[in-house]
């Protein structure tokens, strides 16, 4: 393994997690905006809606991507230990 395959590891776990959980975000704030807009009611901010959810991804993401990261480095650390 070379030495920055942990990294990049680490950047597309962190992309691909992101990216699920901004778009699942997106599609539920759509949703109740139109649910809001189909009964007459004026519909919230998006700012109040999605910008917390994004902020929650970014965590979310961050916290998998440290353990992905750890792992990765003890596996890489304990596969250049001679037997």
């Amino acid at each position: 393994m070379t030495r920055s395959a942990p990294w990049l590891l680490a950047l597309i776990v962190w992309n691909a997690t992101f990216d699920v959980q901004v778009r699942r975000a997106a599609n539920e704030s759509t949703s109740a905006h139109l649910v809001e807009w189909a009964i007459g009611h004026p519909a919230a901010r998006l700012s109040d809606t999605l910008t917390p959810r994004v902020g929650e991804a970014a965590r979310w993401s961050s916290a998998v991507t440290g353990v992905v990261l750890v792992l990765a480095l003890a596996w890489r650390r304990r596969a250049a230990v001679p037997a």
